[in-house]
């Protein structure tokens, strides 16, 4: 496996960053395109400055642009331009310094909907984007009793099959939580457990992400990470896990912990605690690393006592993913052989 290294100069901060149409745009900074040609096109918008976590529908028609840390967030249309302002979101002020804001888009029957903690850190929604209704069945949400945990780093399989939460419950614990977006649709209640195959032998679950509808990406800090100041020096653990069964395909140690997690295809993982680096699953070597690309300590949603991360952005799709440092922007791109 080669890479390619690409360096594109900003002469501005980035706040958020995504890749939409080929371009890495800054929303935060009204859609400040970032060609991979060298080229910048500003924006006269202005949000203002405390938006910093953005995530852009499948589609790249909508944008969810918010306070990563904050209760405050934007639903933008894409489809015009400049971009228009649709609405405003919001979640509970309960512990909402402390962990990252938890929204998504998911497509379901060609529709997009997004997916968010409108009312209580605990209870998701599914909604039409544009107008705000409920997607979900109101009796059967009359019935609803969510489980204490504390929804965040919502992720969509490839296919919108399946949706993960990656939060955390009290005192606090990192855990993930699964659904199938069918299910959800039809029984709005099964938002309301926390359950994932495959963990019965495991402790906490820090970061995960989907290799596809049926493969799922967990790793569990070191010790040392955890708690901060502990005496532990056990290795990080990333598994592959089959989500037919519950089975391990796959699983291998790292030094502290993962961070945040880009498969690579089916068989590699890119991770960014620290700096970014690249493994091979089957067998957990380290097939590439940038330790001069710095990338952020995030271990986990809860990220209040952690320096601020930089903004990156990733595309699955292309194999290649962006890093914002200072005035410049690192893209790093998989050679097709």
């Amino acid at each position: 496996m080669k890479f390619s290294v690409q360096t594109l100069e900003t002469k501005s901060e980035i706040r958020t960053l995504n890749w939409i149409g080929g371009n890495l745009v800054d929303l935060a900074h009204g859609g400040r395109v970032y060609g991979l040609d060298g080229s910048v096109a500003p924006s006269g918008l202005y949000w203002g400055g405390v938006f910093d976590l953005c995530v852009v529908s499948p589609s790249g028609h909508f944008a969810a642009l918010c306070q990563r840390l904050g209760t405050k967030g934007l639903i933008l249309d894409l489809s015009h331009q400049p971009p228009v302002l649709l609405r405003e979101i919001n979640r509970s002020y309960y512990d909402a310094e402390v962990y990252e804001y938890p929204v998504a888009f998911v497509t379901h029957e060609g529709v997009e909907l997004l997916v968010h903690c409108p009312d209580e850190y605990c209870r998701l929604e599914v909604e039409d984007v544009v107008t705000g209704n409920s997607m979900l069945n109101s009796e059967m949400s009359r019935q609803r009793k969510p489980a204490d945990f504390f929804h965040s780093r919502l992720t969509i399989s490839p296919s919108s099959r399946r949706m993960l939460s990656a939060g955390w419950i009290w005192h606090p614990f990192d855990t993930v939580a699964l659904f199938d977006i069918q299910s959800v649709l039809a029984r709005p209640t099964t938002l309301d457990l926390v359950t994932c195959p495959g963990l019965d032998d495991w402790n906490e679950v820090n970061s995960a992400a989907f290799v596809d509808d049926e493969t799922l990406l967990i790793s569990a800090n070191s010790l040392k990470v955890t708690y901060g100041d502990g005496e532990g020096h056990e290795k990080a653990c990333i598994r592959m896990l089959s989500l037919a069964d519950g089975k391990t395909l796959h699983q291998f140690n790292v030094d502290l912990a993962a961070g945040v997690m880009m498969p690579l295809g089916g068989e590699h993982v890119a991770t960014f605690y620290q700096h970014p680096k690249v493994f091979h699953i089957p067998t957990g070597e380290l097939i590439a690393s940038w330790p001069e690309i710095h990338s952020g300590s995030d271990t986990s949603s809860i990220v209040h006592h952690l320096q601020k991360s930089p903004a990156m952005a990733f595309d699955r799709k292309h194999n290649r993913f962006a890093v914002a440092s200072g005035q410049e922007i690192v893209v790093i791109s998989v050679l097709t052989e």
